[in-house]
């Protein structure tokens, strides 16, 4: 620490520790590199500091001299504190290990002070636009904004068929919609509010969503059940206003007319009036009457047109139709993936009696050693009601396999459903233990995708952003992976799409020998030895090439429910 009568400012010394304990806020991290550049004594402690922060971690990781910080942390004298990870006799070889740690971090921050250069070498603050490193615990805060992301959704896409949004490609059955405007360019989707009010929209349509309890609709077709808990839910129209008294109507909307048809139950229809405000007390329609009304004002009663608007019914037949196509598509497609020879293994997950204990391996190399070995998951629903998957639930469930050679290239594909993101780190397929060349990808708590791999004394980590949300929780995802060893490359998918791209640190040769699809077999780690997955998988490809982005989505496309 610095010499006697050259106190360090407080306020240094209280942002240092503020750092350390991981609780400090965005601004602090620049008022201490301004300290530390202008006050020797302010590097000088922040060295020290963090030598101490480090061993101690260290220690306390180990596990070994526990009882010795603990004595010594009990005092208030800094020297103990300073003493504390040598209060018990430790081996050359620990005390080698320790030493290179602190000597790291104080070069570290001391040539990040002595060079102008784009890399910080101080802590990133709390909500930094970077992907952390998965070893580092998330802030609190990251973890806050995380599970509080997306609240305020007022409705959600029950179903869809054959959907287009202009726009915003990522749509789709199971995504959450906030007050918003969208325009459906092609097909059909199913919406329904969390007031349980239910929309059955037909394309091509233009419509804003507005509240739980209304809607905008400027173009398209769109057939409203709204059950008694959501008796009152209004659909605005260019020129009317249908208000719901516990029915089901339908509304359609051209160029310059509106058609309003009563289903079942009433509605009230209000005008607007010449100053442009609504009318409150407008007319009651009942079930069968109909009104057309163009941009000018001139009205026609109509009868009410039941099968001019899909129904509900409906909609479930032609959903089950859509379905049967794209089972069709992805059997074509997987079918020609197994016989790939550039696939290293696939898994199907298809055809097990549900007291089978083995995954059958369905790709070229079809022998015994490919397949994997069921360790307490059940055999579950899929992502048709006709498709087998493995739920993993418990902290044992696995599927244990050996894979054997090494690769260059690597690619990870699999239609996986989170069901919660309640491990620091969730495992899909990661070796045992963590040696050179292994390859370990999981997601992340804050759902960031992760590919692990051993190279040289450390692991190189491929960490995306946060690209899972909990609106995902529940839905079925393509995820994938693609480790190009000569393009010098690691790229996450989701859906067919890239969102992270990473170069690789340090080009190595994967091997994978016994592995895991869904949790960890640690072989002595002590970190987050618990990454079992809370989920469930119905299909698992690993390429050993690197697919382009064209195949990738192939994959996504022809696989989607």
């Amino acid at each position: 620490m610095p010499e006697p009568g050259k106190a360090v400012p407080r306020k240094a010394i209280k942002l240092i520790s503020e750092i350390a304990d991981g609780v400090a806020d965005p601004g602090s991290f620049e008022r201490l590199r301004e300290m530390i550049a202008g006050d020797e004594r302010v590097l000088q402690y922040y060295a020290e500091w963090m030598d101490v922060h480090a061993r101690l971690h260290y220690d306390l990781g180990r596990g070994r001299y526990a009882p010795a910080v603990a004595r010594q942390l009990s005092t208030s004298d800094e020297g103990a504190l300073r003493s504390a990870t040598t209060a018990e006799r430790v081996d050359r070889s620990d005390r080698r290990l320790r030493l290179l740690i602190a000597i790291g971090a104080t070069l570290a921050i001391a040539a990040s002070l002595l060079i102008i250069a784009p890399v910080i070498v101080l802590p990133s603050p709390p909500g930094a636009s970077v992907a952390r490193h998965p070893e580092d615990h998330p802030d609190k805060r990251d973890l806050r904004d995380f599970r509080t992301k997306g609240f305020g959704e007022v409705a959600v896409i029950a179903e869809s068929i054959d959907a287009e949004w202009k726009g915003l490609p990522l749509l789709r059955a199971g995504s959450p919609l906030s007050a918003q405007r969208l325009k459906l360019v092609r097909g059909v989707v199913q919406l329904e509010f969390v007031s349980g009010a239910n929309v059955i929209v037909e394309a091509p349509a233009e419509f804003e969503i507005e509240s739980p309890m209304s809607l905008s609709c400027t173009a398209g077709k769109f057939r409203t059940h709204v059950p008694q808990q959501a008796i009152g839910f209004v659909v605005h129209t260019p020129e009317q206003r249908v208000v719901d008294l516990g029915t089901e109507f339908a509304v359609e909307v051209g160029s310059g007319w509106t058609q309003v048809h009563v289903l079942d139950g009433e509605i009230r229809l209000e005008d607007p009036s010449p100053n442009g405000v609504t009318i409150r007390d407008g007319r009651i329609l009942g079930v069968g009457q109909g009104v057309s009304r163009d941009s000018r004002g001139h009205e026609q009663p109509i009868v009410a047109a039941n099968d001019r608007f899909i129904g509900r019914q409906q909609f479930s037949e032609m959903s089950n139709v859509a379905t049967e196509e794209r089972r069709k598509e992805w059997e074509a497609t997987y079918n020609r993936q197994a016989t790939n020879p550039d696939v290293l293994l696939c898994f199907g997950f298809e055809g097990a009696e549900p007291w089978e204990r083995v995954l059958r391996q369905e790709g070229p190399g079809r022998v015994d050693r490919l397949e994997g070995a069921v360790v307490g998951c059940r055999w579950s629903e899929g992502r048709w009601p006709w498709k087998q998957a493995l739920e993993f639930k418990r902290t044992s469930d696995r599927v244990r396999m050996n894979v054997p050679g090494e690769y260059d290239s690597v690619t990870f594909s699999c239609w996986i459903r989170v069901d919660g993101f309640d491990r620091w780190l969730s495992a899909i397929v990661l070796t045992d233990g963590h040696e050179l060349g292994e390859p370990h990808w999981q997601f992340t708590e804050t759902g960031q995708l992760l590919l692990g791999v051993k190279s040289g004394q450390k692991s190189s980590e491929y960490l995306s952003p946060s690209v899972l949300q909990l609106a995902d929780l529940g839905r079925w995802l393509h995820l994938a992976c693609v480790y190009d060893g000569p393009g010098g490359a690691v790229t996450h998918y989701v859906d067919g799409e890239a969102v992270h791209i990473q170069e690789i640190e340090q080009p190595t040769k994967l091997r994978f020998g016994d592995t895991e699809i869904g949790n960890w077999t640690s072989k002595g780690f002590l970190d987050h030895t618990v990454r079992s997955l809370n989920g469930r998988i119905d299909e698992l490809i690993l390429y050993k090439t690197a697919l382009n982005e064209l195949e990738v989505a192939e994959l996504y496309q022809s696989g989607r429910p």
